[in-house]
């Protein structure tokens, strides 16, 4: 062989390679991964496979990338500095020490790496050292000098370690002496490894079976381990890696996700190769996550998704795959093959399947799991990764295919069972994955790499895997299990417990337990405990194996997975029936119920009462954990279950269950030490100090600290959501469980465990702060305003009384608690806030959500109370002051100390997670404080506003003290220049308002405005800061948190936009004037707060009704009495400013809400379980108020649109909320030109859904495509629409509008009863296409006519027995797509109108209508007109599911019937009205415009359309005074006009008289004079409002002139300094002006040019090392990306 030949197949450094053990004819491999199974074996022969072909489940078991000895002392140091200090708690020298190791392994691992890529490709020699990497684990093979081997008691164990030392470091020998030290390594050499730690030790292959000796895992492998007798092993190469190889290359038994990219779904299976009687437990398909709204999610992390692809030719191989080259593709978690199988008369099932057999015969090739891959777009030979690919089925010729529209059903879940097991877990789309003997263009596969990091997790919980099985297998044979090999099975399940929760990431630990679900460990751990029954004895070793299994499933519930514990759901009743066998059960109920709403919701009071018993049995403080959970589910108190704690368990048994504790020295414990609080045991006389057992030297596993600190919990638990009846019970009844004396105690004693503290503080919360009228009023600022009330100084009268809030609440607690909370923080700020004390630090955050609700409510209202509490908050804020250890610790700390202020605290670690919480509550104080600050000035401003109107009286002038312009407007009375700002006759010019002394003026005056209020900046002195606080906000945003980086950004943007602020919040600020809005705005003040509680509760039992009547109030108040489609402006507005639409959309959008159990049984079995919304009386009242509420409201139709995909995802009650976004998109254009095409598309996916509510989305759809007000179509949106609307049609409306349905729409028109869904579907369909065919769009058009033929529109409107609301959808589809369009007249066959008998038949049937119409209109009662009004401003072609409102209930005109017009009672037909405003003027407008020719003779059929035509005339024109009255729009006023204009122009006699004239002239000057179209309802509105609205735009104007002059002229010299009069700030994003924004942008300069601090870039990353925030505000994060260019000015 050649040198070149020797080089190529000679043994390198970095190559992968595979050990082929020849004695025991099988593989060196390693798959066990916990801590007690890691040895090293060989395959053995009884699993069956060849040399060429083994039978490996994955080939990565047995390959080991061979690489050079590393170094190992620092590693080595670290792990003994490790031993020595165990698990004490480290000293701080200790603790430095241990830093210093860590850096220098760092060091030694990052040169181990250099100097291994350094050596990559160098051959190796007989003689080197070097060590066997295992892919799989990524551990090293290594020699355990402690252990000797389990099957030959004069060898040592070898295993696989991840620590790297010299145990792993072995020399490479010839086994034959036909090679020698010094020979290049080639591959097929037979050849032995000698540990280099234990020299002529060897690694050898016991032919002993593992099973032989008790190993029952791997039974029948071969241990490999260190002897004196060496083995011979032959190398077998597996991949070279090659430094120029493009990373992207596929190379053999790599794993992949195959992703079809067309319809954004992988491919997929769901089982496990631990489950042997059914491996497979859903068979291949394509799943397709939920998308959100267009975001882009990243690749799936489901092993369920995860393929491995090996070379037919060779498994073993891990070389490049050939594009065409025949594999095999595995899934892994089945380990089963992707296959084809043929099922004759070309159908073939796409399925998993085990292969047959191994071999080289055509048996043994399995030609059904044979394919291959295909580029889409061939760039190589070799397959890459993220390449397009098709895959064929090579036996069959059939290429994989996804067809969309079969759907793939579970075979492992019944939506329709009943309770938990019917409680979905998975809400992804699942297709079905076939084969198709074409291939299709679509289906182009995605070849994703999965990453090692997934990789790594998978192998892992793989590898524990056969260690269950095989405990279970064996436990089922022989029913007996030693005790050394249960302690086994127990530490592999500790293991796996503690892996799947380790991470300080929530994103790798859910990574970590979706794999639990994808391998099927969770049924395997159940059936292990399945295996011990209540009656059955449970030995030790058993009870520890279950105990474990108890360990994994909590940590498998650990973090905010909604998925893991509804998977977990259904086996609740298993986990019940093991509730008081010792093996923590309990633990895995408590942590199911906690915050899941759909567990508790779904769970019967059959669970609850269960647990109470066994409380009341066992003492056990975990039942009281689990009641707490119920109690409060996902923040939403739940207050039935509450009061059922409270009678059936607390009344009931709380003397013998719960402690008692009492202050001593009271009434009720006279002979105690005085102020210091005592506890009692249940069923005990004796009192004893509380700190005996709750100090902070007590052990938090003491039962008694456990059963008092859930007790306290229970107890919150209980009075949450101001649930008085709980409150009254545990404070002042008999009862006295918690009073405020004892709770300040505990809270005030530094002694007492942080723990117990903790839980006082939030008793404290809820037992006397968030109790009884308590309501925020400065959470949600109104900023409608009683003018006449508003005063110089707004709360200058409550500070006197320090237990009254601003809302004129008592608190007779409050000033002891605002001493408490003083203090506490001031020791704190003192001390520093620490973050190695967690508990601490979460008591802290406790106390501040306290204070939070305290300045909510309103008790901060005093200048000097804000100050005190300022100082030691603002402390506790400043980053820089925190400590990694006490001030105590010593110097020995101080290298940590000094690390944690440089980079670590800004890290997102375990402890640091707690000082983020800590800082994220002061933030939200301070937040709560700006409010009070800016609606102080804000209401000083109006203030302002009416002393210079003349409305408040001005105070006596002082004599000015001082010289300059600040001593003429620091008095209380403004200055009389500003008056110029008063919206006078003229207004006020640019030069006049950026005039030198006007902008002085302002700007002195707005500062003296602002100075009564002037915290945290322009007074930090009184702060006594180490750092200013633009400083400690800037800083904090740099915390690799998100919460922090928006709120400090937030209150720093707020700091220096004070002014900004005060005039955009100005400009939306309501000024009540009339007697009736000082009676809502009093209304709305009064039932806002208990509705928002009431909607923070559960309501399933109370206060439903009250939460419904409340609604109904709000909506009546948005619409005009007795006119109900005219929106009440100035009610809208008050609501908007108080915030109702945020609180009713936070509600509806809650998924708690949406369904929060199952319907009540009832007498119908089939029905009983179905799940309902249950509050889905409120729900609807919800829509109903928003649709009234967004009535021609352009400020709430915008927040609804941003809402609108979300609104689309509720799931329930569709119709309404089809309602409402239909009222969201009617009136003006902007929210229609919004429209964005996967929102059409949204729609559409949901009416191909089908349900109740598809009808009402087509209406939605259609207010998309026109403006009707403005008689505007969007020609973008119809587009859309008929584009998706051609994708869709077939899966909705083929029924419908198909090839040759002609029959059966004829029989919907004329049999269907009206509530019929096809009926409304035909109905609503129809008239969406003519919505779109509207703007004469050609394509739109023929699509069109493709559906309706001219001659079926015309039987329709002729027909006499249909009702005008069947009618009008077709007429209008007559209108818009033959009679007024852009195609061809005569192609369509519209020309042939004009001459049609048909349609002249209809057109005299028009002519009876309209002497009809104007027969029962002048009927009408003047009562009733208002009605008449309703009926022609709602559109009833729109039919709905949802049932008629009030506004469109039937108008009683006369005694008698008229024909088409009134029924037999005299009342008009639903929908005549508005077919003849939107069907029949228009047609008659188009069809004698468009088509009609006069005719030259009066004689015959010429004549007699002439006579018609006539008749038309003249009743059209007839109705011209009745209208008047009803029109209520201008444009059907103008349309109305324009068709009389139109058939005036034809020459008859009847149509040239004076007349005619007199009447249009009357008509038009009526129309000039507002007599048409005008609502006597909106006339008294004006009226009654008008000076009201006036003193609104008076106030308006006011803002707009001062803000122009306090911002000054829009120039570089005006707004900088600068020399240059260029333009300052222009374009669509326009900075701000003004001084405040020159001095936020200077801050940032000024940080920057330092260079010790934050500057601007390192503001906008979070940091340095951070990746840009993309969660700042909207508007914070434009004004960031701007300052930059700012600062060169």
């Amino acid at each position: 062989m050649s040198q070149e030949g020797d080089l190529q197949h000679s043994l390198r450094i970095g190559d992968t390679v595979l050990l082929y053990a020849k004695e025991a004819r099988g593989y060196v491999f390693s798959e066990l991964t916990s801590s007690k199974h890691n040895s090293v074996v060989v395959t053995s022969r009884a699993v069956g496979g060849t040399f060429r072909e083994p039978r490996f489940d994955n080939v990565h078991v047995a390959t080991f990338c061979v690489v050079a000895a590393n170094k190992n002392k620092a590693q080595e140091r670290l792990l003994e500095l490790k031993r020595k200090i165990g698990k004490r708690e480290m000293t701080s020298h200790q603790s430095n020490v241990l830093h210093q190791a860590k850096k220098a392994v760092e060091a030694e691992l990052k040169e181990n790496a250099g100097e291994q890529e350094r050596l990559l490709g160098s051959q190796f020699v007989y003689g080197d050292k070097i060590q066997l990497h295992h892919t799989l684990t990524g551990k090293y093979v290594r020699v355990n000098s402690t252990l000797t081997s389990r099957t030959e008691n004069t060898s040592l164990r070898v295993e696989l370690s991840g620590e790297n030392s010299n145990s792993c470091v072995f020399k490479i020998l010839p086994r034959y002496k036909v090679r020698s030290v010094g020979d290049v390594v080639r591959y097929q050499d037979q050849i032995k490894f000698e540990s280099v730690m234990t020299g002529g030790q060897f690694l050898h292959c016991s032919l002993r079976p593992c099973g032989a000796v008790g190993f029952n895992v791997l039974e029948h492998s071969f241990e490999v381990n260190l002897s004196a007798t060496e083995s011979a092993l032959t190398l077998i190469p597996h991949y070279r890696p090659f430094p120029y190889h493009n990373p992207k290359t596929f190379k053999a038994n790599q794993s992949v996700r195959l992703f079809h990219r067309e319809y954004e779904c992988y491919v997929s299976a769901e089982g496990s190769f631990a489950e042997s009687k059914k491996v497979v437990v859903e068979d291949v398909h394509c799943r397709r996550r939920k998308t959100d709204h267009g975001i882009l999610k990243a690749p799936s992390t489901s092993a369920n998704t995860f393929w491995q692809i090996e070379k037919e030719s060779d498994p073993r191989s891990g070389e490049p795959l050939s594009w065409g080259e025949r594999c095999r593709i595995r899934h892994m978690p089945t380990r089963r093959y992707l296959a084809v199988l043929d099922e004759g008369n070309s159908k073939y099932k796409v399925t998993l399947k085990e292969r047959r057999s191994v071999g080289h015969t055509a048996a043994g090739q399995d030609l059904e799991t044979v394919f291959s891959l295909f580029p889409v777009i061939q760039e190589g030979d070799t397959v890459l990764f993220e390449s397009y690919a098709r895959i064929k089925h090579l036996a069959t010729k059939t290429w994989l295919h996804l067809e969309r529209g079969e759907q793939y059903k579970r075979r492992a879940f019944d939506p329709t069972a009943v309770g938990l097991e019917g409680l979905e877990w998975d809400g992804a789309e699942l297709f079905m994955l076939q084969a198709s003997e074409t291939m299709n263009y679509d289906d182009a596969f995605t070849l994703e790499m999965v990453s090692q990091s997934l990789l790594d997790k998978f192998s892992y919980v793989a590898g524990i895997v056969p260690v269950l099985t095989s405990y279970l297998n064996q436990s089922g044979i022989t029913g007996v299990v030693s005790a050394d090999d249960a302690y086994l099975v127990a530490s592999a399940l500790k293991d796996l417990a503690y892996y799947i929760s380790a991470s300080s990431s929530d994103r790798e630990n859910k990574d970590r337990q979706k794999l639990l679900r994808n391998l099927r460990v969770v049924e395997i751990i159940i059936e292990i405990l399945g295996m011990f029954k209540q009656d059955t004895g449970i030995s030790d070793h058993e009870r520890e194996v279950c105990k474990a299994c108890y360990l994994v499933i909590e940590s498998y519930l650990k973090g905010d997975s909604r998925k893991n514990e509804n998977y977990l759901a259904r086996f609740i009743k298993f986990f019940q029936q093991q509730v008081g066998m010792d093996l923590n059960a309990e633990e895995v109920m408590i942590e199911m119920v906690e915050d899941n709403t759909a567990i508790v919701s779904k769970m019967a009071s059959a669970e609850m009462e269960f647990m109470l018993q066994r409380l009341v049995e066992t003492k056990d403080a975990r039942f009281l954990l689990f009641l707490s959970n119920l109690c409060v589910c996902d923040g939403r108190p739940i207050p039935s279950t509450q009061n059922t704690v409270l009678e059936k368990l607390v009344r009931a048994h709380g003397k013998s269950v719960f402690f008692r504790l009492e202050v001593g020295g009271s009434d009720f414990y006279p002979e105690g030490e005085k102020g210091v609080v005592y506890y009692q045991r249940p069923r005990s006389a004796r009192w004893e100090p509380l700190l005996k057992i709750v100090s902070r030297e007590a052990s938090v596993e003491d039962e008694d600290f456990q059963f008092l600190d859930s007790q306290l919990l229970l107890f919150g638990k209980m009075c949450q959501g101001n649930n008085e009846r709980c409150i009254r019970a545990l404070d002042k009844d008999d009862l006295r469980y918690v009073t405020f004396q004892q709770a300040l105690w505990c809270v005030s004693c530094s002694q007492l465990h942080p723990c117990i503290a903790s839980k006082y503080v939030e008793l404290i919360k809820v037992m006397f702060v968030d109790v009884g009228l308590n309501r925020a009023v400065l959470e949600t600022l109104s900023l409608s305003f009683v003018y006449d009330d508003v005063v110089e100084d707004p709360y200058a009268d409550t500070g006197g009384n320090e237990e009254e809030a601003l809302t004129g609440v008592i608190n007779i607690y409050f000033p002891e608690m605002k001493k408490w909370i003083f203090q506490y923080l001031s020791k704190v700020a003192e001390e520093g806030v620490v973050a190695r004390h967690t508990e601490d630090n979460m008591q802290l955050a406790k106390v501040l959500e306290v204070l939070a609700l305290l300045v909510k409510y309103g008790y901060y209202d005093d200048v000097d109370d804000v100050e005190e509490v300022l100082r030691p908050l603002v402390e506790v804020m400043n980053g820089k002051t925190d400590l990694l250890f006490p001030k105590t610790a010593g110097n020995d700390a101080g290298m940590e100390q000094k690390d944690f202020h440089g980079t670590s605290r800004y890290k997102e670690t375990q402890q640091n997670k707690a000082v983020f919480t800590v800082k994220e509550r002061a933030i939200e104080v301070l937040d709560l404080l700006f409010n009070f600050r800016f609606y102080v000035r804000l209401q000083r401003f109006i203030f302002e506003f009416r002393q210079l109107r003349g409305d408040a009286s001005l105070q006596p002038e002082a004599t000015p003290s001082g010289r300059g312009l600040l001593s003429t407007v620091s008095t209380a009375n403004p200055p009389m220049l500003l008056k110029t700002l008063m919206t006078p006759p003229t207004a006020p010019t640019p030069d006049n308002l950026h005039s030198s002394v006007m902008v002085g003026t302002v700007r002195e005056r707005l500062k003296f405005l602002f100075s009564k209020s002037a915290y945290f900046f322009e007074c930090s002195n009184y702060l006594r800061s180490s750092t200013p606080f633009p400083e400690i906000l800037i800083d904090m945003s740099c915390y690799h948190s998100e919460e922090l980086v928006q709120g400090s950004l937030h209150l720093l943007n707020r700091l220096f936009s004070a002014e900004t602020s005060l005039f955009h919040s100005a400009l939306q600020t309501q000024l009540l004037l009339t007697d009736k809005s000082k009676e809502v705005f009093s209304k709305i003040e009064d039932m806002l707060p208990n509705l928002r509680r009431l909607l923070s509760l559960d309501l399933r039992d109370d206060g439903r009704s009250e939460v419904i009547h409340i609604l109904q109030t709000f909506t009546e108040m948005c619409q005009l009495p007795l006119q109900e489609s005219e929106p009440h402006t100035q009610n809208q507005k008050i609501l908007y400013n108080f915030g109702v639409l945020s609180d009713i959309l936070d509600y509806v959008l809650e998924p708690a809400n949406i369904l929060q159990g199952e319907a009540t049984p009832g007498p119908d079995a089939d029905d009983s379980s179905r799940p309902t919304a249950v509050n889905e009386t409120v729900y609807v009242k919800c829509f109903l108020f928003l649709k009234v509420f967004a009535r021609r409201n352009p400020e709430v139709q915008r927040r609804l649109y941003d809402s609108m995909n979300d609104l689309l995802d509720i799931g329930v009650d569709v119709p309404y909320v089809a309602m409402v976004l239909t009222e969201v998109f009617t009136g003006g254009p902007e929210i229609c030109l919004r429209v964005k095409e996967e929102q059409v598309e949204r729609v559409f996916h949901l009416i191909s859904e089908g349900g109740g509510g598809s009808p009402d989305l087509l209406h939605t759809l259609q207010s998309m495509v026109k403006v009707e007000d403005l008689d505007l179509p969007i020609k973008r949106n119809q587009a859309f629409v008929i584009q998706y609307f051609s994708k869709t049609r077939d899966k909705f409306c083929d029924h419908l509008l198909g090839e040759g349905k002609q029959d059966r729409r004829w029989q919907l028109l004329t049999e269907a009863p009206d509530e019929d869904s096809n009926l409304q579907l035909l109905l609503s369909l129809t008239d969406l296409l003519a919505s779109c065919a509207e703007g004469e769009n050609l394509f739109i058009e023929s699509v069109c006519q493709t559906i309706y033929k001219v001659e079926e529109l015309l039987m329709i409107l002729s027909h006499p027995r249909l009702s005008p609301e069947r009618k009008n959808p077709f007429a209008r589809f007559l209108i818009w797509v033959y009679l007024n369009t852009e195609g061809d007249k005569y192609q369509s066959g519209a020309s042939s109108l004009s001459n049609n008998s048909d349609m002249w038949q209809y057109l005299e049937h028009l002519s009876t209508l309209l002497e009809n119409i104007g027969i029962a209109l002048r009927a009408v009662p003047d009562s009733e007109r208002q009605w008449v009004r309703e009926g022609m401003s709602v559109r009833a072609r729109t039919t709905s599911n949802v049932k008629r409102t009030s506004s469109q209930r039937a108008v009683r005109t006369m005694s008698r019937s008229v024909e088409y017009v009134t029924s037999s009672g005299g009342e008009l037909k639903p929908g005549v009205l508005p077919y003849f405003v939107d069907g029949v003027l228009p047609l008659l407008r188009y069809f004698y415009a468009n088509l009609y020719t006069p005719p030259k003779s009066a004689e015959g059929e010429q004549g007699k359309q002439l006579k018609i035509t006539q008749r038309l005339f003249t009743n059209l024109l007839a109705l011209c005074d009745v209208l008047m009255v009803y029109f209520t729009s201008e444009a059907q006023v103008r349309l109305y006009r324009s068709t009389v204009v139109t058939l005036v122009k034809f020459p008859t006699a009847a149509m040239r008289t004076a007349d005619v004239e007199n009447m249009l002239k009357n008509f038009d000057r009526n129309t000039r004079e507002g007599k048409c179209a005008c609502c006597p309802a909106r006339e008294r509105y004006i009226q009654e409002y008008e000076h009201e609205i006036r003193l609104n735009e008076e106030f308006d104007g006011f803002v707009a002139y001062f803000q122009q002059a306090y911002e000054g002229p829009n120039t570089a010299r005006a707004q900088t300094g600068s020399k240059y009069d260029t333009p300052y700030s222009e374009g669509d994003e326009c900075l701000p002006l003004g001084p405040a924004f020159q001095e936020h942008v200077g801050l940032f300069v000024r940080q920057s040019r330092a260079g010790g601090g934050v500057g601007l870039p390192m503001v906008l990353t979070g940091g340095g090392d951070r990746e840009e925030v993309e969660l700042l505000r909207p508007e914070t994060a434009r004004l960031f990306k701007q300052l930059e260019s700012v600062s060169s000015l």
